[in-house]
């Protein structure tokens, strides 16, 4: 059986034949079989903070989850909203800040 080395930040690592190259994202503490548990519990809290914005008119949709750093996409009617920056900041920011990872930055692209 191969030995098991934590990676580093965004490393590729090799597992026993014939599994292929994965490309892990997050802290080496994170990687309990192989998945971030970080990733996992963004994109859960997000999906759960979609039905408020979908109740408005609004969503929005994960891009990129690179470490710390979440990049959403709002649509609909979150996407021409004035209060966009307020509702990604305010709300999806700071639930995620407190209820994941104080860390967390949030960006709209």
């Amino acid at each position: 059986m191969a030995e098991w080395k934590l990676p580093k930040l965004h490393t590729w690592v090799r597992f026993p034949s014939p599994a292929p190259l994965i490309l892990v994202h997050g802290k080496a503490g994170d990687i309990p079989g192989g998945g971030c548990v970080m990733e996992e519990k963004i994109r859960e809290k997000v999906n759960a903070m979609r039905k408020m914005l979908q109740a408005d008119g609004g969503d929005c949709e994960i891009v990129e989850i690179a470490g710390k750093t979440v990049m959403l996409r709002l649509r609909g009617a979150c996407g021409s909203c004035p209060h966009a920056m307020a509702t990604l900041k305010g709300y999806i920011e700071e639930t995620l800040k407190r209820e994941v990872d104080e860390g967390i930055v949030v960006e709209r692209v």
